[in-house]
């Protein structure tokens, strides 16, 4: 498994690579895994957990009231993670 963060994390398989999500069940607090999606190659994979983090937070902030200001800093942030992930993998040519 490739860990991206301490939440998602990219399984690879024959077929592709699966990209999966930490989640921890409310009631009985145990750790599960969610497969989010299937990918041909792992920069792909690694848009997948980029737009979901970007849905993380927006799920995370849906009672707030922040400025969009606030939202558009934090998708870049997320964005520009990703992507230096991205150009590194690049850069060794996995």
């Amino acid at each position: 498994m490739i860990y991206v963060d301490d939440t998602y994390f990219i399984k690879v398989d024959s077929v592709g690579y699966a990209v999966c999500k930490k989640m921890i069940a409310k009631k009985s607090g145990i750790e599960n895994q969610k497969v989010i999606g299937y990918y041909t190659t792992i920069l792909n994979a690694l848009k997948g957990i980029e737009e979901e983090m970007i849905k993380d937070f927006v799920r995370e902030t849906e009672t707030e009231n922040i400025p969009i200001s606030d939202a558009i800093l934090k998708k870049k942030e997320i964005r520009n993670k990703l992507k230096k992930i991205r150009r590194e993998l690049e850069d060794e040519k996995l």
